[in-house]
């Protein structure tokens, strides 16, 4: 896999959705704003959280848009799930998800057709996502 970039997310609670509820897969959770930064992609990123809450663990569907700093727009749609793997630590969540990249702009379409993947962490004290974003290589 192809390092992508790092993706820091914070939740802003009074910040209006960016997506339509019925895009979005389970119960709607909030919304927020943060940053991708690598050596390609570098951009401001904003999310919508949508969840499916089960005994053990929640399904995630993370919506959003990173705007990138040469000006391209490139959408996300990352499923996958949340996991406390610590009773001990209730507050600290690792998650992994597949990601779907979409953009129309042509520097970048080559993440189209490509399928991410992005591993780390939810702090729910401090409602902060840091993850790090990868891609497969192309077949």
């Amino acid at each position: 896999m192809e390092a992508l970039f790092d993706i820091d997310m914070q939740f802003r609670w009074d910040m209006s959705p960016i997506t339509s509820r019925e895009y979005g897969e389970g119960r709607y959770i909030g919304s927020g704003e943060g940053t991708a930064n690598g050596q390609r992609i570098c951009g401001s990123v904003r999310w919508d959280l949508f969840e499916i809450e089960e005994k053990r663990f929640c399904r995630s569907n993370l919506i959003g848009t990173i705007d990138t700093i040469d000006g391209a727009n490139i959408s996300f749609d990352s499923r996958g799930f949340f996991i406390k793997p610590d009773e001990a630590k209730p507050k600290n969540w690792v998650t992994t998800s597949s990601v779907l990249f979409e953009t129309i702009d042509g520097r970048y379409n080559w993440l189209n057709n490509r399928i991410g993947v992005w591993e780390g962490t939810f702090d729910m004290e401090t409602y902060r996502h840091v993850y790090q974003a990868y891609l497969q290589p192309p077949r």
